[in-house]
């Protein structure tokens, strides 16, 4: 077995020893320094561009934010409560922000220690908090705004296009697409994506459509049109028409799924699903207390159909794009208008022991009244038996103890 001399990463002189495996560095300090050096040489920091086009929209729309919350402390006229919410939007979108960064950090080869100090944070806080990077990156590389919601409701919805995107394609190109349609062209797409290592902004420079763009449509989140992806697949080095029976299958499917209508409450548990199910009290405090726990859980639940300024408040809360909603409140208040609601009569409430035996007496007192036996068409099988076997009498004591008095 070939023993080393000096330590791989210092180059110090090994100190000799004559049992155990032949050691290569001299302490664990300089092992643990050549792997960092090796996962620096491997992590190629170009791994990065996909997340790098989501994380750069991101901190545009964080940046827009910011830009809202200035223009609302210069304002006098701004209301009261307004550059607080702002704030509070700021805080929820650096929050998802933060594990992006996290896995950015990590997919460049930084260490747990040094993210944890970084974060003022322990490694192992850090570690557990962030532990598998693939899944960070699946769960937050997803277009922020607008939100998109079931497939009718952004089909018909205008304005649902990016404006990051829609600078370098028109809004045709491609629509807001439900994962579960998409599923079937998405995956393809990104394979030869994948196999040409053609970067996506390479990519997006010559189709002529931004990376971000790019991105979305490779994530399932957007349905290009058959131009984009004919043009999709001649960048990648592909055939046309081997996509076009995926293509069409697809678009088949979208445009069947696309009949279907949206109501307003399953449109807002949508936005609350993908705001990432945030609990009543957190929603009551995003909104500094302007809204109340029962109007957000009979809203979310649909059993009322609130004034236009709760739907406002709770989609600003959870991230999404009011204009989106305003039609579906619109055909909600309406459908609600022309329902006759039926009368209900409220009773005081009654201890449940009260109330209990109440519902008792009321459901058997006719039995509990009026014995069976009581018609003369009727016999007693139990007196019949009764009367052919009676019942013997007992014996009495034979001595009758008096008992004394007590003092």
């Amino acid at each position: 077995m070939h023993r080393h001399e000096f330590c791989s990463n210092c180059g110090e002189r090994l100190k000799p020893q004559r049992t155990g495996r032949p050691a290569e560095y001299c302490d664990t300090t300089c092992r643990q320094e050549a792997h960092r050096k090796q996962n620096r040489h491997t992590n190629d920091p170009a791994s990065t561009c996909e997340l790098d086009v989501v994380l750069f929209d991101l901190t545009g729309n964080l940046r827009d934010e910011v830009r809202h919350l200035l223009n609302a402390l210069e304002n006098p006229h701004t209301p009261a409560e307004e550059p607080l919410a702002s704030l509070m939007r700021i805080q929820q979108q650096a929050e998802k922000i933060l594990p992006g960064m996290v896995g950015r950090a990590r997919l460049r080869g930084v260490s747990w220690p040094r993210i944890g100090d970084v974060m003022s944070l322990h490694k192992d806080t850090v570690r557990r908090k962030y532990p598998d990077v693939d899944r960070i990156l699946q769960r937050f590389a997803r277009p922020r705004r607008p939100i998109p919601l079931p497939p009718s409701t952004a089909d018909r919805c205008p304005g649902s296009g990016d404006d990051s995107d829609t600078s370098h394609a028109p809004k045709a190109h491609s629509q807001i697409a439900d994962p579960a349609v998409t599923s079937q062209l998405a995956p393809v797409l990104s394979h030869l994506q994948r196999a040409s290592k053609i970067s996506l902004r390479v990519l997006g420079e010559r189709t002529g459509l931004s990376a971000g763009h790019l991105a979305r449509i490779c994530s399932g989140e957007r349905f290009p049109d058959w131009e984009t992806t004919a043009a999709f697949a001649r960048t990648c080095g592909a055939d046309p028409a081997a996509l076009r029976k995926v293509w069409e299958d697809a678009d088949r499917h979208r445009t069947t799924k696309r009949c279907t209508t949206t109501s307003l409450d399953s449109a807002l548990r949508y936005l609350h699903q993908r705001a990432g199910s945030p609990s009543i009290r957190s929603i009551v405090i995003a909104s500094s207390n302007l809204l109340s726990e029962d109007e957000v859980t009979a809203t979310l639940d649909g059993a009322t159909v609130p004034d236009w300024e709760v739907i406002r408040r709770l989609v600003f809360v959870l991230d999404g794009e009011p204009s989106f909603f305003h039609p579906l409140w619109e055909e909600a208040s309406t459908r609600r208008a022309t329902q006759k609601p039926t009368p209900t009569r409220h009773s005081p409430r009654r201890p449940r022991s009260a109330g209990r035996l109440e519902e008792l007496l009321t459901t058997f007192g006719n039995a509990l009244a009026t014995s069976p036996w009581q018609n003369p068409h009727l016999t007693n099988p139990l007196s019949d038996f009764l009367r052919q076997h009676p019942v013997p009498t007992p014996i009495p004591a034979l001595t009758q103890w008096p008992i004394a008095p007590r003092i």
